[in-house]
């Protein structure tokens, strides 16, 4: 389900215009701006999911060349860590 979130086509911005992600339009740039897009994106999106503990969402790219990584706990107090 998270995944789905991420890689919705772009005309599911129609039908979820709230849930929609804006990560396809930062794809290639790797610019500052870019990148502090991308993260406030994907903390916006995770925070539509009921079973996320919203005040547990980290998300952090201190590497520039590797992944985005996220972390959060779920409402039953699971721990999930991803890469992006």
């Amino acid at each position: 389900m998270l995944i789905e979130a991420f890689d919705m086509p772009i005309a599911d911005d129609l039908d979820f215009p709230e849930i929609y992600s804006r990560q396809r339009s930062f794809l290639k740039s790797d610019d500052l701006v870019s990148s502090q897009e991308r993260m406030s994106d994907i903390q916006r999106v995770l925070g539509y999911f009921p079973t996320i503990d919203s005040r547990t969402i980290e998300v952090t790219n201190k590497d520039k060349q590797k992944p985005i990584g996220i972390y959060f706990r779920t409402k039953t107090n699971a721990e999930v860590a991803l890469s992006l």
